[in-house]
């Protein structure tokens, strides 16, 4: 079995406190900037707000977070994968990158299912994006055909035998 993430720590480390600090979450193993990002996601999603702001003895203000509501635990492969296909019909263009930003799933599992999607004719590869003051480069996708809000099933054949696409 895998080791926890850092975001995975976090997470549990927030679903078990009902107030907490960045800094507390640091004191787990998780670097600064990933606890910053896990809760200003709550924060946005309106799990966690700020209770309170204290002087703190090394970095100025600290911010004193309550959570409002329990944090969803890890998603499942498929509810990351609904995830995914909700933020490629909002974005249309889009890298493995954004997936991963925007849905919190795995490289692998993003690389996947772009993979798959690729196959059925959801999407298709649209030339390489730049990212600024950084080498190299992404591929780009496009979504070609919205299905609608619920992502399509496409494992091993994405199609059924008639050609029709599966929803789950």
């Amino acid at each position: 079995m895998k080791p926890p993430t850092q975001r995975e720590r976090a997470g549990d480390f927030i679903r078990s406190h009902s107030r907490f600090t960045i800094a507390d979450i640091e004191a787990c193993g998780v670097g600064r900037s990933t606890a910053q990002n896990v809760v200003n996601e709550l924060k946005r999603s309106g799990h966690v707000r700020v209770l309170e702001a204290q002087q703190g003895a090394l970095r100025g203000r600290v911010n004193v977070y309550e959570v409002v509501a329990s944090p969803p635990a890890k998603p499942t492969s498929a509810d990351g994968r609904q995830l995914a296909w909700t933020a490629i019909r909002i974005l249309r263009t889009f890298t493995v990158g954004d997936l991963q930003a925007h849905s919190g799933i795995s490289r692998t599992n993003a690389t996947s299912f772009v993979s798959l999607l690729v196959k059925s004719g959801h999407i298709r590869p649209e030339g390489r994006k730049q990212p600024n003051g950084t080498p190299g480069s992404f591929r780009l996708y496009r979504l070609l055909r919205d299905t609608g809000p619920v992502a399509p099933l496409v494992k091993g054949r994405p199609t059924s035998p008639r050609g029709e696409v599966r929803h789950g």
